[in-house]
């Protein structure tokens, strides 16, 4: 009888771990594809209110063969905290209380190493949706 008790108990342990460990790995798999990300979007300092902000670009008529070409003529400006980099294409970034995966454009992977961000710094940049629905960012400054 006490086998049979110890039995039942590691079986629902083992089962809560599971449920807990999936759960985990959902909310990884979300965040490195931006779902249920809230994107956070700046003016530019000294930039003037015009009729066309806040509209969106004007969408390209062709599919692009680049997957970096952007979708939209709409470059979307950001501020977050910068976690680290992915891999040579991507960084994660901290928007509020969202984990985010931002691509590398080809001219920032290059000259990545210089920019000298720093883990947990706060970090502005410029980026677009590209047609895989993917952030990529144009330009990435540190803030002091």
């Amino acid at each position: 009888m006490k086998l049979a008790r110890t039995l039942l108990v590691v079986l629902i342990v083992l089962g809560l771990v599971f449920v807990f460990l999936e759960g985990r790995e959902n909310d990884q798999r979300q965040a490195a594809n931006g779902n249920n990300a809230e994107i956070v979007t700046e003016k530019p300092e000294g930039s003037e209110e015009t009729p066309n902000d806040g509209e969106k670009g004007n969408e390209v008529s062709e599919t692009p063969e680049n997957p970096d070409t952007p979708v939209t003529n709409e470059q979307l400006k950001g501020k977050a905290i910068y976690l680290g980099r992915i891999d040579n294409n991507s960084i994660e970034v901290k928007e509020g209380d969202n984990y985010v995966a931002y691509r590398l454009a080809p001219q920032i992977q290059e000259n990545f190493d210089n920019l000298n961000l720093e883990e947990k710094g706060w970090i502005e940049f410029t980026y677009y949706i590209n047609e895989h629905g993917q952030r990529v960012m144009t330009e990435i400054k540190k803030i002091p």
